[in-house]
């Protein structure tokens, strides 16, 4: 808690450097993951592509299925239509009784139970409200010293708690979502490589069986 009791007030405009770091930090692992995993699978369109021109129905599916997934983690960390507004000019008042935030539209006015979990970064401090998914961001260069740690201690007594039983539940959500998303990829690689070695022994095949005959063609021929 706040120990001398005086309200933190701090004024500050979000950059659109700390608008991303607050998004990508929101979105965790998946976040990070899905760039690498949609290059991994455009390069094995591209490969297929590349050794085989007009296999487009099994370099296809791959290949798009990439790109999705790395524009997919590109545009969750941008700001969406309305983002705008997260950079305007905001006031803060901080104190035991929760936090009042006001810009140009609006005042809000909220204690501390409306709030669920936090969490901080080198640069943010990104504060839940109401559900999971709604957040406020606070930069810490907006904080004197002495106040970052204040605005951090009460953070800690009335949201810690919360935030540390969060985390242990993402984290399982989490690492079960990345081996899905592993083995969903690591089989669709494999499928398609199956796919290409066994073309590639029909055809050897074929080339066998016809050589044979062409010798017996050509034998009779004589």
């Amino acid at each position: 808690m706040n120990s001398g009791n005086d309200p933190i007030q701090v004024s500050y405009k979000l950059t659109e450097k700390e608008l991303r770091e607050g998004l990508r930090k929101h979105g965790g692992v998946v976040v990070k993951i899905l760039p690498v995993i949609g290059m991994v699978l455009i390069a094995s369109g591209l490969s297929t592509l590349m050794q085989k021109p007009r296999e487009y129905s099994s370099a296809g599916g791959p290949f798009l299925i990439g790109i999705f997934a790395f524009f997919l983690a590109r545009a969750y960390t941008r700001p969406r239509q309305g983002g705008s507004r997260l950079l305007e000019e905001v006031k803060v008042t901080i104190s035991d009784s929760g936090i009042e935030s006001s810009n140009l539209v609006t005042t809000t006015r909220s204690t501390w139970d409306a709030y669920v979990r936090y969490v901080e970064t080198e640069n943010l401090f990104l504060v839940y409200y109401g559900s999971p998914l709604l957040l406020t961001l606070f930069p810490k260069r907006a904080f004197a010293l002495q106040e970052t740690d204040v605005f951090r201690g009460l953070l800690e007594h009335y949201l810690g708690s919360a935030s540390k039983t969060y985390r242990k539940k993402i984290t399982k959500k989490t690492l079960v979502f990345v081996i899905v998303v592993a083995i969903a990829v690591i089989l669709l690689v494999v499928t398609n490589l199956m796919i290409r070695q066994r073309e590639k022994s029909a055809s050897v095949r074929f080339l066998e069986a016809a050589d044979p005959l062409a010798r017996m063609t050509f034998s009779e021929g004589k």
